[in-house]
């Protein structure tokens, strides 16, 4: 079982977490895509905010629309906020 697999059946828990933490940990631009579809499935609740970092660590520029985009959401819309101000402030140096 992959670690995409323990964290979408892990909903609202604390290994939830942990597990999103990890897998932010292994953000890379090679699995973009795949934490961009967890940090938007709703159904995982607020653990998704231990995403936003990784997706924007390992898609700088790909990251802003998802960012856009998650503001909507009320589990991550603080998260979002924040990691596009982050962007900004990456985009001007």
């Amino acid at each position: 079982m992959t670690l995409v697999e323990l964290y979408k059946q892990q909903r609202g828990s604390q290994e939830a977490e942990q597990l999103a933490a990890a897998l932010t940990e292994m953000a890379r631009s090679a699995n973009f895509e795949e934490l961009v579809d967890l940090a938007r499935d709703g159904s995982l609740g607020r653990s998704r905010v231990l995403l936003l970092d990784g997706l924007v660590k390992s898609g700088r520029l790909r990251a802003r629309p998802v960012m856009e985009e998650l503001v909507d959401d009320p589990d991550v819309r603080a998260e979002a906020t924040a990691q596009l101000r982050r962007l900004q402030r990456m985009s001007k140096k």
